[in-house]
């Protein structure tokens, strides 16, 4: 369960009045253990930072909603941000939400190929003679859970200027069912307009710190797990390579025989992914009271060695 799970991955945790917000380290490295994700990508196929939100305001919440966010997100993210420039911010934003789909793509993959955060890259490939600023990003997936059933999962980032407290970064997560749009699909799990229905929703406002620092901290932890992860995937694929040419299996038609461990597990999605949404208002107060942020000056301190800030 997430709780007993965030005593060990959870770099980073915030909380107040009711709501806490954690950062939780779930990048692994491609090991080749998975037969139907055969492929060079340092990442494994479920390699994610994830961000939670658990939510005890009023009685009809009680839950946690979370957001995987893929390498590749991050790093867009982190540019997005701006460092918490929000002039910066909201006209990456414009830019980027100005994009057709294949090139918003285009940028999520070129990011990936950076080796720090770079911003006169980035700028290069979403720039726009029309700049329309905006105070939004949203990332979505949708998960084919079975018979064209859909799982929706949405994270917003948004600065709230009217605010007229110092907390004006908000933080949502909302996540909900679908169906499918089989004409549309085309390979692609595509909500069927009008099919979607929201299920659970949170949302906490954030004080620049509170959402730069974490999201900083995860581009930093994506940029040494693929240096580090690299090693363990190419041994991992000669080895699985090697492997394969014994058992004179070149297509990968007889994998499951002879890669056991890797054949396919069913995955229970009414299982809400192990987080654990049974939290007494005592548990999160207690949860609230163990909460220490990392201090800043530690923080750059750190990542002054990367070039980040």
């Amino acid at each position: 369960m997430a709780f007993k799970q965030l005593r060990e991955t959870c770099f980073y945790k915030t909380g107040r009045d009711g709501v806490v917000l954690e950062f939780i380290d779930q990048l692994t490295p491609n090991e080749f253990t998975d037969n139907s994700y055969i492929s060079s990508n340092i990442f494994g196929k479920y390699s994610n930072i994830r961000i939670t939100i658990i939510d005890k305001r009023n009685k009809n919440k009680g839950g946690a909603v979370y957001y995987n966010l893929d390498p590749e997100e991050i790093i867009l993210i982190a540019h997005l941000l701006s460092d918490g420039n929000i002039t910066a911010f909201k006209n990456r934003v414009g830019y980027y939400s100005a994009l057709t789909a294949p090139n918003k793509l285009l940028v999520k993959q070129f990011v990936g190929t950076f080796k720090n955060i770079d911003f006169r890259r980035f700028d290069s490939k979403i720039a726009s003679r029309n700049p329309v600023q905006s105070t939004n990003i949203a990332f979505q997936k949708n998960i084919d859970t079975g018979n064209n059933n859909l799982l929706v999962r949405k994270i917003i980032i948004s600065y709230e200027e009217a605010m007229r407290s110092s907390s004006k970064w908000k933080i949502t997560i909302e996540e909900g069912t679908g169906q499918k749009n089989i004409q549309k699909s085309q390979g692609l799990n595509i909500v069927q307009n009008g099919t979607y229905k929201c299920s659970n929703k949170s949302y906490m406002m954030l004080q620049e710190n509170e959402l730069i620092i974490p999201l900083l901290e995860s581009a930093k932890r994506v940029f040494l797990a693929e240096e580090s992860f690299y090693v363990l995937m190419k041994k991992a694929q000669l080895e699985f390579t090697k492997e394969k040419k014994e058992n004179n299996d070149y297509t990968g038609e007889k994998i499951d025989q002879w890669n056991p461990k890797g054949a396919k597990k069913e995955k229970n999605y009414n299982n809400s992914n192990n987080v654990n949404t049974n939290f007494s208002q005592n548990q999160l107060n207690s949860y609230n009271g163990s909460i220490n942020q990392q201090q800043l000056n530690n923080y750059n301190n750190q990542n002054n060695r990367f070039g980040y800030l």
